[in-house]
């Protein structure tokens, strides 16, 4: 017996654009630097419904996208990350984003995948780095000559860990906010090996990722981070 599953793909469109609009609409209120907990919970509670919806109907790019998003208002939620205009521009530009992709879905069509890819790597830098320290404030001093052409060096590592990663306790995410400690980093996403929907199991990981480090920061350092996670990659 084949299910039509139309009717329900339309029931989740028609209820996540409302609910798109509801988080927007608490967006515009939220209040740089003393936001009302009660609104950061509904924007979350959107977040969250989209993607275990999306996930529901293997729209894999739309939980995909609200998985970077829900962890980044889930920093929020728990106030270990300020509400900063970078970060409200950025959940403001994730609304567009996903009415974006769901229209797509909803007629079809493909998605915008480099859209949605960059602004995904900007979440994901935002929350690589919450535990960067913060730079003292700058001191004019004499110029020294070719100064201006010491540019640090920046690295690229791609980390794509064992299927056992996390069942070992390991956690991407805090590595990353460790390397993000001690230079910038950018983490793009490779989610190609992401099985089917009804295959996944909770404890494995299927991705991998790709991070540019820019800063004072020696190949040995980088190494270091990723000794915790030896024997898993």
């Amino acid at each position: 017996m084949t299910v039509d599953l139309t009717q329900f793909h339309e029931a989740f469109f028609e209820e996540s654009f409302e609910a798109l609009d509801a988080m927007e609409a608490a967006l515009l209120k939220l209040d740089v630097g003393a936001p009302e907990p009660e609104l950061i919970n509904t924007i979350f509670r959107v977040a969250h419904s989209i993607k275990g919806g999306s996930a529901t109907f293997g729209f894999s790019e739309i939980a995909s996208f609200t998985h970077s998003l829900e962890t980044l208002l889930d920093e929020l939620r728990s106030g270990t990350m300020p509400v900063t205009p970078e970060v409200s521009d950025l959940l403001l530009k994730s609304v567009d984003v996903l009415r974006a992709m769901l229209r797509a879905m909803q007629a079809t069509r493909p998605i915008d995948a480099q859209r949605v890819s960059d602004l995904q790597f900007d979440l994901e830098v935002v929350i690589a780095r919450k535990n960067a320290p913060l730079a003292a404030p700058a001191r004019e001093a004499p110029a020294t000559p070719c100064a201006a052409d010491e540019t640090p060096p920046v690295w690229q590592v791609r980390f794509r860990p064992y299927r056992e990663l996390l069942a070992r306790g390991n956690d991407p995410l805090r590595l990353f906010r460790e390397l993000g400690g001690l230079a910038e980093v950018r983490v793009q996403i490779d989610a190609q090996n992401l099985p089917p929907l009804a295959d996944i199991q909770p404890q494995d990981c299927h991705l991998a990722w790709t991070l540019e480090v820019a800063g004072r920061i020696s190949e040995e350092e980088i190494r270091q981070v990723f000794d915790w996670a030896e024997g898993d990659c």
